[in-house]
């Protein structure tokens, strides 16, 4: 039986499987508390942005805008997002299950029985976990951590001191809240330039 609280990167979370339509997620809403939100989100097309602003801007000014538009890279695709009481969140796009995101109120989520939120939980152990499947050490910038191949993200999880030592971010209760950890099957920008990023190894 699949455990409902476990973190599968590529493949999903529990009975949540990337690709799957959200009526099939929601056949399994009250194994996490029912659902506390179900957003939908429409964003105009580069036709549309065009035609609203036209009117108001010109024509060659809209033609502009939409060029700055679509070469900023922004995703102009359905998105629907469904959010559980237990700080889970599901988005799909037309095509199925695209991304999952965990934050502070799911104590329950593990990588191999490994927890990541929760009082007086370290979750480098599980961090460690997913550097192991991950093949490389992932990479960091600020409060983002990256695995680059499983395409997970964990934010205000670590960090580290001038002299390397690694260790969880737990003090403060903003900082607290703003732990998640995030996973898809995709990459979010596939020729995303990670120069920025330093490799950083959890250790063993």
């Amino acid at each position: 039986m699949t455990d409902a609280w476990e973190i599968r990167p590529l493949e999903g979370l529990g009975p949540f499987v990337f690709g799957m339509s959200p009526e099939a997620a929601l056949r399994h809403a009250a194994e996490y508390g029912g659902v506390e939100s179900d957003y939908r989100s429409s964003p105009d097309s580069a036709e549309q942005i065009f035609a609203k602003q036209a009117p108001r801007i010109g024509e060659d000014a809209a033609r502009d805008l939409v060029a700055e538009i679509l070469a900023s890279g922004a995703d102009l695709r359905y998105r629907r997002t469904i959010a559980f009481p237990s700080s889970l969140a599901l988005t799909f796009l037309e095509d199925g299950l695209e991304d999952i995101l965990v934050a502070g109120e799911a104590t329950e989520v593990h990588v191999a029985g490994l927890r990541l939120f929760g009082k007086d939980v370290d979750p480098l152990p599980a961090l460690r976990a997913l550097q192991a499947r991950n093949g490389e050490p992932p990479l960091l910038l600020g409060e983002n951590c990256v695995f680059r191949r499983l395409h997970v993200t964990a934010r205000e999880m670590i960090s580290v001191a001038a002299d390397g030592t690694i260790a969880a971010r737990r003090k403060g209760r903003r900082r607290y809240w703003a732990r998640t950890l995030g996973w898809r099957l995709t990459p979010v920008d596939p020729d995303q330039d990670f120069c920025c990023y330093r490799p950083v190894d959890l250790g063993a």
